[in-house]
């Protein structure tokens, strides 16, 4: 959509910019990995799914009973065990001493539906506690050592994509790696300062470019952002956050649309970025 242009811009927020004297900023994270379960799901604000966005609601022990491909015993979220017939999709947080795929100990990884199921999208979602903005940050890399397979990858704040991408066998991307969520193909900006209402979802989600899926490792968090204002997140309220501010505003970037309507550019946004700026991060 066409941003709708505030008469004199630069000059309104440059005034209230002259105002306020440099500040820090602190901020509430949710984390994927460190906050991983084995005994619910969904756990708190996330959820580890199957098809249609659906948890998964057995956790099995002893994931890989014959060792083949973890050593001792592997817990996992899936249907059955491998390798009977729905043991995937399968998400899991490395515990075992030994792992046929490139997951490290204490690392996510999941894999999706096979040949003879649907090629649907499987993701982790996140739901939100908070009538805040967030920023995301996080990495992929594919983890299925030895096999040549691909899957795309997308994200989605409730039904509007924001961002995506392919992991695939030759990416070069790896546990020591990794490809960084911001090089999706919306770039950083879709990822930071996304305004959510309490009850809104963040999904991260995969689906198979093969007619077999892949094991992919993942790390994911998902942060309050401290203040709208402090758009380079440097951690600092200046100018240079204003000219950020103008240059998404002009250019209908997501960072500069935090007032509902969310959508529409106009004034509401740019009383709340100067509210926000005057006030100072915490």
């Amino acid at each position: 959509m066409r941003p709708r242009r505030c008469p004199e811009l630069s000059n309104c927020v440059l005034a209230a910019a002259a105002l306020l004297a440099p500040s820090s900023a602190a901020a509430q994270t949710w984390d994927l990995t460190a906050d991983w379960s084995v005994t619910q799901n969904p756990n708190g604000v996330w959820s580890y799914n199957g098809a249609g966005g659906v948890p998964i609601a057995t956790l099995i022990a002893d994931y890989d009973t014959g060792s083949q491909a973890f050593g001792t015993p592997q817990p996992a979220w899936a249907a059955a065990p491998f390798p009977q017939n729905n043991h995937v999709p399968v998400w899991f947080k490395r515990v075992s001493d030994t792992c046929g795929f490139d997951i490290p100990i204490g690392s996510v990884g999941m894999h999706g539906n096979e040949a003879d199921d649907p090629s649907v999208w499987i993701g982790t979602t996140w739901t939100s506690p908070v009538d805040e903005a967030v920023d995301l940050a996080g990495v992929l890399w594919y983890a299925h050592t030895g096999i040549a397979r691909n899957a795309d990858w997308r994200i989605r704040v409730n039904d509007a994509v924001m961002t995506g991408g392919n992991v695939a066998w030759d990416d070069g991307s790896s546990s020591a790696n990794p490809t960084p969520l911001a090089n999706g193909s919306g770039g950083a900006p879709a990822i930071d300062s996304i305004p959510v209402d309490p009850g809104d979802v963040i999904t991260l989600e995969f689906k198979s470019s093969n007619t077999f899926a892949c094991v992919i490792g993942i790390g994911l968090t998902i942060t309050v952002d401290p203040c709208y204002a402090d758009l380079n997140e440097d951690d600092v309220l200046d100018l240079s956050d204003v000219a950020a501010f103008v240059g998404a505003f002009t250019t209908g970037l997501p960072a500069a649309d935090i007032a509902e309507p969310f959508g529409v550019y106009d004034l509401a946004d740019v009383t709340l970025f100067i509210e926000e700026f005057l006030a100072g991060c915490p």
